[in-house]
Protein backbone atom coordinates (compact mmCIF):
# COMPACT_ATOMS: atom_id res chain seq x y z
CA UNK A 1 0.00 0.00 0.00
CA UNK A 2 1.35 3.43 -0.89
CA UNK A 3 1.32 6.39 1.48
CA UNK A 4 -0.89 9.34 0.57
CA UNK A 5 -0.50 12.85 1.95
CA UNK A 6 -3.03 15.68 1.95
CA UNK A 7 -2.22 18.33 -0.66
CA UNK A 8 -1.78 20.93 2.09
CA UNK A 9 0.96 18.78 3.67
CA UNK A 10 2.68 18.33 0.30
CA UNK A 11 2.50 22.10 -0.34
CA UNK A 12 4.12 22.77 3.05
CA UNK A 13 6.92 20.33 2.21
CA UNK A 14 7.49 21.92 -1.21
CA UNK A 15 7.53 25.40 0.39
CA UNK A 16 10.28 24.14 2.73
CA UNK A 17 12.31 23.14 -0.36
CA UNK A 18 11.90 26.66 -1.79
CA UNK A 19 12.95 28.21 1.53
CA UNK A 20 16.05 25.99 1.66
CA UNK A 21 17.10 26.78 -1.94
CA UNK A 22 16.53 30.51 -1.34
CA UNK A 23 18.52 30.54 1.92
CA UNK A 24 21.63 32.62 1.84
CA UNK A 25 22.53 35.99 0.40
CA UNK A 26 22.16 35.24 -3.32
CA UNK A 27 19.90 33.10 -5.40
CA UNK A 28 20.08 29.34 -5.23
CA UNK A 29 21.45 27.34 -8.16
CA UNK A 30 20.70 24.39 -10.33
CA UNK A 31 23.77 22.33 -11.16
CA UNK A 32 23.51 20.23 -14.30
CA UNK A 33 25.78 17.23 -14.54
CA UNK A 34 26.74 13.95 -16.05
CA UNK A 35 25.46 10.65 -14.63
CA UNK A 36 25.72 10.60 -10.85
CA UNK A 37 26.92 14.22 -10.89
CA UNK A 38 30.41 12.91 -11.69
CA UNK A 39 31.02 16.21 -13.49
CA UNK A 40 29.14 19.49 -13.06
CA UNK A 41 28.80 20.74 -16.62
CA UNK A 42 26.74 23.88 -16.03
CA UNK A 43 25.43 25.98 -13.13
CA UNK A 44 22.47 28.31 -13.50
CA UNK A 45 21.57 30.89 -10.84
CA UNK A 46 17.90 30.87 -9.91
CA UNK A 47 15.60 33.80 -9.18
CA UNK A 48 14.70 34.57 -5.60
CA UNK A 49 12.15 33.31 -4.76
CA UNK A 50 13.11 30.38 -6.95
CA UNK A 51 9.67 28.81 -7.33
CA UNK A 52 5.99 28.72 -6.47
CA UNK A 53 3.83 25.86 -5.17
CA UNK A 54 0.32 24.94 -6.20
CA UNK A 55 -1.64 21.71 -5.72
CA UNK A 56 1.41 19.72 -4.66
CA UNK A 57 3.67 20.86 -7.50
CA UNK A 58 6.69 23.16 -7.16
CA UNK A 59 7.31 25.10 -10.39
CA UNK A 60 10.54 27.04 -10.89
CA UNK A 61 10.11 30.77 -11.56
CA UNK A 62 11.59 33.05 -14.18
CA UNK A 63 12.48 30.36 -16.66
CA UNK A 64 14.11 30.30 -19.09
CA UNK A 65 17.33 31.07 -17.19
CA UNK A 66 20.76 30.97 -18.83
CA UNK A 67 24.31 29.91 -18.04
CA UNK A 68 26.21 31.93 -20.66
CA UNK A 69 29.30 29.70 -20.51
CA UNK A 70 29.24 26.05 -19.44
CA UNK A 71 32.13 25.12 -17.15
CA UNK A 72 32.79 21.81 -18.91
CA UNK A 73 31.67 19.59 -21.74
CA UNK A 74 29.59 16.46 -21.22
CA UNK A 75 26.24 14.76 -21.69
CA UNK A 76 23.87 16.15 -19.04
CA UNK A 77 21.53 13.59 -17.45
CA UNK A 78 21.01 14.72 -13.86
CA UNK A 79 20.55 17.84 -11.76
CA UNK A 80 20.67 19.05 -8.19
CA UNK A 81 19.63 22.25 -6.45
CA UNK A 82 21.83 24.14 -4.00
CA UNK A 83 21.46 27.25 -1.91
CA UNK A 84 23.71 30.24 -2.62
CA UNK A 85 26.44 28.83 -0.33
CA UNK A 86 26.58 25.62 -2.37
CA UNK A 87 24.88 23.27 0.10
CA UNK A 88 22.84 20.63 -1.74
CA UNK A 89 19.12 20.93 -1.01
CA UNK A 90 17.66 18.36 -3.43
CA UNK A 91 19.27 16.01 -5.95
CA UNK A 92 18.60 13.13 -8.31
CA UNK A 93 16.49 14.97 -10.89
CA UNK A 94 16.34 13.70 -14.46
CA UNK A 95 17.33 16.12 -17.21
CA UNK A 96 16.25 16.17 -20.85
CA UNK A 97 14.96 18.35 -23.64
CA UNK A 98 11.28 17.54 -23.03
CA UNK A 99 9.09 17.64 -19.92
CA UNK A 100 7.54 14.38 -21.12
CA UNK A 101 10.77 12.56 -20.30
CA UNK A 102 12.49 14.64 -17.60
CA UNK A 103 11.99 16.64 -14.40
CA UNK A 104 14.29 19.40 -15.65
CA UNK A 105 14.16 20.69 -19.23
CA UNK A 106 17.24 22.25 -20.84
CA UNK A 107 17.95 23.39 -24.38
CA UNK A 108 20.58 20.72 -25.14
CA UNK A 109 22.02 17.70 -23.34
CA UNK A 110 25.28 17.26 -25.25
CA UNK A 111 26.99 20.36 -23.91
CA UNK A 112 30.37 21.65 -25.03
CA UNK A 113 32.65 23.65 -22.76
CA UNK A 114 31.69 27.33 -22.91
CA UNK A 115 28.31 26.52 -24.53
CA UNK A 116 25.22 28.52 -23.65
CA UNK A 117 22.97 26.32 -21.50
CA UNK A 118 19.35 27.28 -20.90
CA UNK A 119 17.27 25.96 -17.99
CA UNK A 120 13.95 25.96 -19.86
CA UNK A 121 11.64 24.68 -17.10
CA UNK A 122 11.37 22.40 -14.13
CA UNK A 123 8.95 21.04 -11.58
CA UNK A 124 9.08 18.92 -8.45
CA UNK A 125 5.97 16.91 -7.71
CA UNK A 126 5.34 16.22 -4.04
CA UNK A 127 4.84 12.60 -3.17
Amino acid sequence: MSITYATSVIDTRMQAVITAIDSGVGGGRIQLGTTGMALVVSTVTLNKPCATVSSGVLTFSGTPLVDPSAAAGGFVTTARFTNSAGSVVASGFTVGTSSATADIVINLQNVGANSIVTFVSGTITGR
